[in-house]
């Protein structure tokens, strides 16, 4: 068998499908809260969910507060994806720089602003400096 090439070479072409998110909060469980609001904000934009049916418990353990931040926000989407609907309130049970457990209440938009498919690696810091928590990661959408 001879397969024939076309003559037009291959290319590919720029896409930009990151959004850079950058959250501050006076304490870690106030972070996770506002990256976990962000989301929701980036998700669904002006059409948030209003009734919220639906509810999760969400329990993580990581080394580190750069690995919980990126953990966390990818379980919302990932759960997100499967009940398709919006996570907009969090009720943090318990969290610290390596563990959390927390409530979170959910509904389905009226439609999807942007399709957030995983939180990254990618430029992740999470900083805690004197009493106020802040953080920057790429969204990969």
């Amino acid at each position: 068998m001879h397969l024939v090439r076309d003559p037009e070479p291959t290319r590919f072409a720029p896409h930009t499908g990151e959004v850079v998110l950058r959250v501050g909060a006076p304490d870690l469980r106030g972070l996770f809260v506002e990256a976990a609001s962000a989301l929701a904000e980036l998700q669904a934009g002006d059409a948030l969910p209003t009734m919220l049916d639906r509810s999760d418990v969400i329990q993580l353990d990581t080394p580190d507060a750069d690995a919980l931040l990126v953990c966390w926000l990818d379980e919302l989407i990932f759960l997100g994806d499967v009940h398709h609907c919006v996570y907009t309130r969090f009720e943090l049970e318990h969290c610290t720089p390596t563990s959390l457990r927390a409530f979170v209440f959910g509904g389905s938009p009226d439609s999807l602003r942007i399709q957030v498919k995983a939180a990254t690696f990618h430029r992740l810091r999470v900083e805690t400096s004197g009493p106020r928590c802040s953080a920057e990661l790429v969204l990969d959408v």
